[in-house]
């Protein structure tokens, strides 16, 4: 669609990616709480000043938080043991990763907490 040499093109795909972690985490909120609060831990972030300045820049900061919370959100719907979003979580991660090393130490957590949900101690379920 753009050049890759095309800074207009980098700031619209950030752009986008922080719009789409607004959605994600209202989505990982709502499954965690209320539907209020999801709406305003969605508030929250989109009022966020360092989220919006991150967003209009070509930084890959934006693009960890969203592959991270749908990863986390893939790790909250698979702690019954459900294979294909242990299977998403795992795909989610490693773009995370690929954006980001840090990104590894939400992977650790999340290997900490599926182990105390008991997630592989038991039968996985297709």
């Amino acid at each position: 669609l753009v050049p890759a040499d095309d800074l207009v093109g980098w700031r619209i795909a950030s752009l986008l990616v922080g719009l789409l972690s607004i959605a994600l985490l209202a989505l990982l909120a709502r499954e965690l709480t209320a539907p209020a609060a999801a709406l305003g831990a969605a508030a929250f972030l989109a009022l966020d000043l360092t989220h919006t300045a991150l967003s209009r820049l070509a930084l890959l900061d934006v693009h960890l938080l969203a592959w991270t919370v749908l990863a986390w959100w893939c790790v909250w719907r698979a702690r019954g043991g459900y294979v294909r979003w242990l299977a998403a979580a795992g795909l989610a991660f490693s773009a995370a990763v690929l954006c980001k090393w840090n990104a590894l130490f939400h992977l650790a957590g999340a290997l900490v907490y599926l182990r105390l949900c008991g997630v592989g101690r038991k039968r996985l379920i297709l």
